[in-house]
């Protein structure tokens, strides 16, 4: 019986894993590609959409948050067979996003030129940033619906949609930024705009396609355009509050973590912020198979709970995490393979390369730590609603040590770029092993 259970388990472990890894791999892969494109601009462009990116995905921070406390509940309810519940909660959660995302649009409407000066005071990056902003804040509107639909169906192991829309999305959007940015079949070249145009094109699509299936095909929940119903009890909403405040509040304050790291570089040099560019989206396409697993682990530890079957989740936990460390030094050797691979497709100086390579050594000790990471406080930390865990060991991490450090190494002691880098993100070491040093224990859950 235990070792049908486990191939059971293993089995729907893979499913999960599988689809929403290989979104994530698309996502990233569209993302390296529009920053190759626009690489061949010249490096004000890198770093004016570098900025932008890391302004938007406040934005996608508070959709985040939302996905993953509804998600929380969602995947227990789940567990627990409790299908009116779950629509009603993925009525509410729609609308708070919609209203978040209106909010966001408004800012970057009114006030585009200063959003882009706190990131970089380089002029010749604001105009580009700016032109980026004007039309890239439209795809935010509908960016968030999609992202929390497809993250809402995940917790009722519906995974596919997530994939399928990341394939569709990935083709038109490499060929709307091949005709956008450089002017082909009878286009003007319009550069860093055309690859606005061709994101916002993309987000449409990409919103139409999920919307399509999520009311007409999507069988695990069988949610209709009647039922939605965003009326829902004040426990509910006591408890969905409960539940997503911390993790909003986690998630904004390393939001803003992030976004001080690219001021503090901002800062530094414009060759610091095209070589941290190029690293980045390296790191982040090795590991693509880290989404998929802490959300696997995430959902599969939820049903457990809510099936009140503990045994079987603290075994979840446990093998989820010895396959994160695993995860985590695959990906930090093959980021020394893309690096390089990466770097020969964008148009920039030597200096800029030369950062670029020494970057990528620290990259990978990064790496190395920050799956595990994200797999103790993503993965298993959220969904046993031990939030306040989670931003007590990213504050440390992030606002206590890693900030403070890397402000210091930059302007105080000015190490090389390989130091500052790592400082920077140090929280993911910290967070790695106190996250592993707490699960060891047997009253997380």
């Amino acid at each position: 019986m235990n070792k049908t259970r486990n191939n059971d388990t293993l089995w729907t472990t893979i499913k999960l894993i599988l689809p929403m890894s290989f979104q994530y791999a698309i996502n990233q892969l569209v993302m390296i590609i529009d920053n190759l494109m626009v690489g061949s601009l010249g490096e004000a462009s890198i770093s004016a959409i570098s900025i932008c990116g890391t302004y938007f995905w406040l934005n996608i921070t508070f959709t985040t948050a939302l996905s993953s406390g509804a998600t929380v509940i969602i995947s227990k309810l789940w567990g627990a067979n409790e299908k009116h519940n779950i629509k009603k909660i993925m009525s509410f959660v729609f609308v708070v996003n919609l209203v978040i995302s209106l909010l966001f649009f408004g800012l970057t409407t009114f006030f585009p030129s200063q959003i882009i000066r706190i990131y970089s005071d380089v002029e010749s990056v604001v105009a580009p940033g700016v032109a980026y902003l004007s039309i890239i804040r439209f795809a935010s509107l509908l960016n968030g619906i999609t992202m929390l639909m497809v993250g809402l169906l995940q917790s009722v192991h519906s995974v596919n949609i997530g994939m399928y829309g990341s394939m569709i999305s990935c083709v038109f959007n490499v060929f709307f930024n091949y005709v956008l940015i450089f002017g082909k079949f009878g286009f003007p070249a319009m550069g860093v705009e055309g690859a606005a145009i061709a994101t916002l094109i993309t987000r449409v699509i990409e919103f139409i396609v999920c919307t399509v299936y999520v009311f007409k095909f999507e069988k695990n929940i069988r949610f209709r355009i009647s039922d939605f119903d965003p009326k829902i009890e004040i426990s509910e909403i006591k408890e969905l509050v409960d539940i997503t405040m911390p993790i909003m509040l986690i998630e904004v304050l390393s939001n803003f973590a992030s976004s001080m790291q690219t001021i503090i570089t901002g800062h530094i040099s414009e060759y610091y912020i095209s070589a941290n560019s190029i690293v980045h989206l390296s790191w982040m396409l090795t590991t693509f198979f880290t989404y998929g697993l802490r959300n696997a682990a995430s959902i599969l530890i939820g049903n457990a709970i809510g099936a009140k079957d503990l045994d079987r989740a603290r075994r979840l936990c446990r093998g989820f995490l010895m396959t994160s460390i695993a995860v985590g030094a695959c990906a930090a050797v093959v980021v020394q393979f893309v690096v390089p691979v990466i770097s020969s497709f964008y148009n920039v100086s030597i200096e800029t390369l030369d950062l670029a390579k020494l970057m990528s050594y620290a990259a990978s000790a990064n790496v190395l730590f920050l799956v595990p990471a994200h797999m103790a406080l993503d993965g298993v930390f959220k969904v046993v609603e031990n939030s306040r865990t989670v931003l007590i060991l990213n504050c440390i991490g992030n606002w206590l040590l890693a900030l403070p450090l890397g402000y210091l190494c930059a302007f105080v002691l000015h190490t090389n770029a390989a130091v500052i880098y790592f400082v920077l993100r140090s929280g993911n070491l910290f967070n790695a092993v106190s996250g592993t040093i707490l699960l060891k224990k047997k009253g997380w859950i």
